[in-house]
């Protein structure tokens, strides 16, 4: 990994059946072992992830309160270097908080 704060930042990963619920919790625990320093997650099952996560995940329900709490901390780390991992299926649409992290952080 790049040197710098890494945040994941993770939508729910739909048609995962029944296997869904564990395999958003691995992927909140992989971020912790990997050393990710706050992790950011969009519905409902990735509650999961942040659960596994622990301390600075915060989950929300709408696209536009993550991007308002994401943008509020990478405000707090402006002139560091900054790592963002956004992963999700494509029913989640996380490209939309790719655009609205270029158009209004990004550059800023």
């Amino acid at each position: 990994m790049q040197p710098g704060i890494k945040i994941f930042v993770m939508g729910d990963m739909v048609e995962l059946g029944e296997d869904s619920a564990s395999l958003h919790k691995q992927a909140g625990e992989l971020a912790r072992e990997l050393g990710v320093d706050s992790c950011y997650t969009l519905g409902e099952q990735s509650v999961h992830v942040a659960e596994a996560f622990g301390g600075q995940a915060r989950s929300f329900s709408t696209p536009d309160e993550l991007f308002a709490a994401l943008t509020k901390e990478l405000w707090e780390y402006r002139g560091r270097p900054i790592n963002i991992l956004i992963k999700g299926s494509r029913a989640m649409k996380m490209e939309r908080i790719i655009e609205q992290l270029d158009e209004s952080v990004v550059r800023d």
